[in-house]
């Protein structure tokens, strides 16, 4: 088998060229007479014979699939071919670039398969199988990837070729089993799949009971949300899987369907559905009546109106329908009606997608902040007392931060046991350690590469604060109560290294979240910042707090009132 290492971005350019090609069909392509099929290529005398794609009952090939993914997306372009409205899309442009970037013809792509593994909290490990109509040019493949190349370890991105018209691209440490799987691994996704019509250009599916535990607590982190949206907490528990389905052509067809574990949770997510659609309209108006309010000229407001129309009209293109414990959203349409209602649909959408990820982010987020406050309160257990913020040499210089010294406290043990406390944390021993970086010293989304050292969370430094210089806080010092006094923060502008001995100055602090000099409370989160207490709460704080209340919080025995 040939193979060749990829990095990151060659991944994702390989990714967006295929999808791209999907959907900028050429009409000449079916207009013209189907090609003969070329007679198989004899075998060279000795060679190994090489097996050929083997497809499910049902047509999808589904031989490389194991038992962890959760999400499939599955794309004909051939299928695709037949959409008359996409063929002035520059499908010329697309295939150059993949000629010249990648050694293929996206033209021979019969079947593009995108899986998606996901291990909360970690990110998706990401599989794609794309299958050609002939055999691919293996060595072209292999030397156009090889100027992209970088060498890496078991979570490299790496391409095989496990028959002659079939490429695999996968995490390195994955690849084993994906290419010894046989599509038949005990999998509820791979039930679904073999339901699926292999007809239809695209269809996706995603798989929530498998996961549904880690979403319901992901959700459970999540800052209390206002009284209409708080029904949509449920969504987790209410959802077995979702399964979307397109053909597109003269007549486009698709439907989306919501699968719950009985009937009951179906009524639910009806109801829920009703009420989004009636939050769209009344955020809607919303938007238009403060743009009326601010004065906005007749062009802004005719926008809001244009919104309103499309949403309606996309709705009225939908027969929505209840079957038992299936919810189905079945959408027909004519030429280039339906994309044009699908791609209306799919932007209202994306919002919320986004929002959700962020969700999801935040609430890993304060999850870390509650194990950092963990690991000071079992510190204190021992020691009386919490960390200093760093330690320091016989002349008073930082040597060691408290992130090192809580290490053993946060199953860190063994990175603790290989610090040297005899030089600094820059030292040439420690120097070798900054990459192993504990990964709640990360916020999720904070937009770090791997392997990055710098960390999202510090405490604030100052004879008024929990933490002052070298000299440890014991809790009977903390006189404005473990609740209202702030153990540790996020800090995302302020650039530390996550062994320094440097952390937010209290005296140069403006207390004000997000504010400018990378001195400050700040977070990559929209609207809030995560923050704990010293009581071992974590919390989300909103932006626009005034400076004398966040002041409050800070110091330690002040005597603010702190209104909750």
């Amino acid at each position: 088998m040939s193979h060749a290492r990829w990095s990151i971005a060659s991944l994702v350019t390989c990714v967006a060229l295929i999808l791209a090609a999907t959907f900028v069909p050429v009409v000449r392509a079916q207009k013209a007479a189907a090609p003969k099929p070329k007679p198989a290529a004899k075998a060279k005398p000795g060679a190994p014979a090489q097996r050929l794609p083997e497809k499910a009952t049902n047509g999808l090939n589904l031989k490389y699939i194991t038992d962890r993914p959760i999400v499939a997306v599955v794309i004909h372009p051939q299928a695709i071919l037949a959409a008359p409205q996409l063929e002035t899309l520059p499908i010329e442009v697309v295939e150059a670039a993949a000629r010249e970037n990648l050694g293929v013809e996206l033209t021979k792509l019969e079947e593009l398969m995108i899986l998606l593994s996901v291990n909360l909290p970690d990110e998706p490990s990401p599989v794609l199988i794309a299958r050609f109509s002939e055999p691919i040019d293996q060595q072209a493949v292999t030397a156009k990837l090889a100027a992209a190349s970088q060498s890496g370890g078991a979570n490299s991105p790496r391409v095989e070729f496990p028959d002659p018209n079939t490429l695999v691209l996968a995490r390195s440490d994955e690849l084993e089993a994906i290419l010894a799987a046989k599509g038949d691994a005990p999998s509820p996704l791979l039930d679904r799949l073999r339901q699926c019509d292999a007809d239809a250009a695209v269809s996706a599916v995603v798989v929530l009971e498998t996961v549904r535990e880690p979403l319901q607590a992901a959700v459970a982190q999540l800052p209390q949300l206002p009284p209409p949206l708080q029904g949509f907490t449920a969504l987790p528990s209410l959802l077995s899987s979702i399964q979307l389905h397109a053909k597109f052509g003269e007549k486009t067809e698709s439907s989306l369907v919501f699968e719950c574990p009985d009937k009951a949770s179906a009524s639910k997510l009806n109801g829920l559905l009703d009420q989004a659609i009636a939050l769209a309209n009344h955020a809607l108006d919303g938007q238009l009546a403060q743009a009326q309010a601010r004065g906005a000229t007749a062009t802004e407001q005719a926008m809001f109106k244009y919104a309103q129309r499309l949403l309606k009209h996309a709705l009225d293109q939908i027969d929505r329908r209840q079957e038992s414990n299936q919810l189905t959203l079945r959408m027909d349409g004519e030429g280039a009606a339906a994309p044009a209602v699908a791609a209306a649909l799919a932007g209202l959408l994306l919002p919320a997608v986004q929002s959700a990820r962020e969700a999801a982010r935040r609430a890993q987020c304060t999850n870390n902040l509650k194990q950092i406050a963990l690991g000071m309160h079992m510190y204190a257990d021992i020691h009386k007392e919490f960390p200093p913020a760093y330690t320091v040499d016989a002349d008073g210089k930082p040597m060691h931060s408290w992130r090192v010294l809580i290490l053993p406290y946060i199953d860190q043990k063994e990175l603790y046991d290989r610090y040297n406390f005899d030089e600094p944390w820059d030292g040439p021993n420690n120097s070798q350690l900054a990459a192993l970086m504990p990964i709640i010293y990360a916020c999720p989304s904070d937009a770090t590469e791997p392997g990055s050292t710098t960390t999202a969370y510090a405490v604030i430094n100052g004879p008024d604060a929990i933490f002052d210089g070298d000299k440890p806080c014991p809790f009977s010092a903390i006189r404005d109560g473990l609740s209202n006094t702030l153990l540790v923060v996020e800090a995302s502008g302020a650039k530390i290294h996550w062994m320094e001995p440097r952390d937010l100055d209290f005296s140069k602090m403006q207390f004000v979240i997000n504010g400018p000099g990378g001195n400050e409370i700040a977070s990559h989160h929209p609207s809030t910042t995560n923050v704990a207490f010293a009581d071992g709460s974590a919390r989300a704080l909103a932006l626009g707090l005034p400076p004398t209340f966040l002041r409050g919080m800070i110091t330690r025995n002040g005597g603010e009132p702190i209104d909750r």
